[in-house]
């Protein structure tokens, strides 16, 4: 049985303009999508996992989920870079604040092209990040270096999930 873990979101705010630091994670994909010609689901899947250790150092966290239709000729997902750079470059911010904002690109791609690009700025509760940090130390054990990786996994795919694709 699947445990539903509920995001603490306080408040969600987006803009069309999506800063160059995260657009440029847009444009590599893109890119390397075109250089590989067709494009399956396979290909697409390789390509945001290179992409997601590439920018794992820097704080950003690649996600994405297909949201192919039936009648849709090429493979349509959503991929988002969520950067948690400024929690794990200071961890103490999740004791120091109550809640702390986390930014999300988002695009829809169709293929290798994209739309509907968002910058959600999402304000979380420090509890919340805290416990998945708690229950990735208990897990892997206190100075583990795991911890950090799934901690940023952990919170990336649950704020994938729960931040709409289209505001």
């Amino acid at each position: 049985m699947e445990t539903q873990i509920e995001v603490p979101v306080r408040k969600i705010r987006y803009t069309k303009n999506i800063p160059e630091r995260y657009a440029k994670v847009f444009n590599e994909l893109s890119m390397r999508c075109h250089e590989k010609g067709k494009v399956n689901e396979r290909v697409f899947e390789d390509l945001i996992v290179d992409l997601k250790l590439k920018y794992r150092d820097v704080g950003y966290v690649v996600t994405y989920s297909n949201i192919t239709a039936e009648s849709d000729e090429e493979p349509v997902h959503l991929v988002r870079v969520v950067d948690l750079s400024g929690i794990i470059n200071d961890l103490d911010i999740l004791r120091a604040r109550e809640i702390v904002t986390i930014p999300i690109a988002s695009a829809v791609y169709y293929g290798c092209d994209t739309d509907y690009e968002y910058m959600f700025n999402v304000d979380v509760d420090t509890k919340w990040l805290r416990s998945v940090y708690d229950r990735k130390e208990i897990e892997f054990g206190v100075g583990s270096q795991r911890i950090l990786r799934e901690f940023m996994d952990d919170v990336a795919d649950l704020l994938h999930e729960y931040i709409p694709a289209v505001p």
